[in-house]
């Protein structure tokens, strides 16, 4: 039974397909819920965006093995560049959602977030 159980688990795994852009768009709306939840009950931001951030890219990595579809080609991300896109979707859905209802600290933290991503942005090169 061993066996066989640990040849599905094998088939499984071979079958990961990468996350597609709607599937990206979703883990990233869920991102941006948890930490909104979170957030609004009294967690802090500082908290609650890490453990989002932490939460979407341990999908893409565990679901479709870090690939992501790319310019229509499966891309496969390292550790860093899932933390990264994971934590630029959240912050760009939170700071369109729940960032204005933020206060104090928290408010401060989604804005200055926000600022920094479209810095960023602004300053990549263009294809």
């Amino acid at each position: 039974m061993a066996l066989g159980l640990s040849s599905a688990v094998q088939a499984q795994q071979a079958q990961k397909e990468p996350a597609t852009d709607q599937q990206l768009f979703l883990y990233q709306g869920m991102g941006a819920n948890v930490t909104c939840n979170l957030v609004l009950q009294g967690v802090p931001f500082t908290k609650a965006f890490p453990a989002a951030v932490n939460m979407v890219s341990g999908a893409i990595a565990f679901g479709h093995d870090s690939t992501i579809i790319q310019s229509g080609k499966p891309v496969k991300l390292d550790p860093q560049q899932l933390q990264n896109g994971a934590a630029i979707g959240i912050a760009g859905s939170v700071s369109n959602s729940c960032g204005k209802e933020f206060k104090g600290a928290d408010k401060t933290e989604i804005d200055k977030l926000t600022a920094q991503i479209k810095q960023s942005i602004q300053a990549a090169p263009k294809p």
